[in-house]
């Protein structure tokens, strides 16, 4: 069980096993992000000239209630540049990306999900206003982070399958165990090499002139349903344990999902991949 913030477990106090339940938000956030999701339908609803100033004055509120770090306040911040990009603004909006990728990385991480996820929205920016090259170097190094994001899992999974023992032996013993380790490290692999292969097909296209996009959205498309049927595995390896939050599992996992989703979901990449082949529209 979590606590709301999604950070802190439940602490127990030491007389009694009732658990400690956080104080509710103060009213101001409440409001702030009730403003939030308002400005949201506006914006959902086509009326993006009407949303910007409504983001505007959501985010101002957030930042005085919760601070300029706060996930909260860089989630509206995210708001606010999109819907400047969308009411056509672009200038402004992707000034704003900029500045809120920069306050991701420099609050939550470089590889962070949601630094992850403003990287692909930055790119798409650059994308829009023109600056292709940009573009294409963040989406190859989302392609990158995508091959790192289950490394981890794949090495935890090694050292658990040496190190837990069951019917006298590691289970890393069982065909079963060794099966899903083969089939991770040949998923690894593949993954890796596609990567190479794209980023060596982005330097002959620079030479002739020509286009990678296939060899993009194979790399893409490889590297992150790669990266979620390893951590799904690695979950599976480790039973129990490998959904506690004991374990750095659970965080691998959900990790992983959302390579599958930014800077073109899984479908855009098939879709892609399938023009480019038969030559169809």
């Amino acid at each position: 069980m979590r606590s709301a913030d999604h950070d802190q477990p439940y602490s127990y106090p030491e007389s009694g096993g009732t658990p400690y339940v956080p104080a509710s938000p103060p009213s101001r956030v409440l409001e702030a992000m009730a403003s939030n999701d308002a400005a949201a339908e506006v914006f959902n609803a086509g009326r993006y000239d009407e949303a910007v100033p409504m983001f505007e004055q959501t985010l101002a509120s957030v930042r005085a209630a919760l601070g300029k770090d706060h996930p909260e306040t860089m989630t509206v911040a995210g708001n606010l540049a999109v819907a400047h990009f969308a009411a056509g603004n672009r200038r402004r909006g992707l000034k704003l990306i900029v500045g809120n990728v920069s306050d991701r990385v420099r609050v939550l991480g470089d590889e962070h999900p949601d630094t992850l996820i403003a990287r692909g929205a930055l790119a798409t920016a650059y994308r829009v206003t023109g600056d292709a090259d940009t573009a294409i170097a963040i989406s190859k190094q989302l392609v990158v982070q995508c091959t790192r994001a289950f490394g981890p899992a794949y090495d935890a999974t090694l050292i658990y399958a040496r190190d837990r023992k069951a019917f006298g032996q590691s289970i890393g013993s069982f065909q079963m165990i060794q099966q899903k380790i083969a089939d991770m490290k040949c998923k690894l692999d593949a993954s890796y090499w596609l990567v190479l292969r794209a980023a060596w097909a982005k330097h002959q296209a620079e030479k002739s002139g020509g286009k990678f996009s296939t060899e993009a959205a194979v790399a893409k498309l490889t590297a992150s349903e790669s990266a979620m049927w390893i951590t799904h595995q690695a979950i599976q390896v480790h039973g129990g344990m490998g959904y506690s939050k004991e374990m750095p599992l659970e965080r691998y996992f959900r990790d992983a999902k959302i390579t599958e989703i930014y800077e073109g979901t899984s479908e855009i990449q098939r879709m892609v991949i399938a023009r480019n082949e038969t030559g169809l529209r």
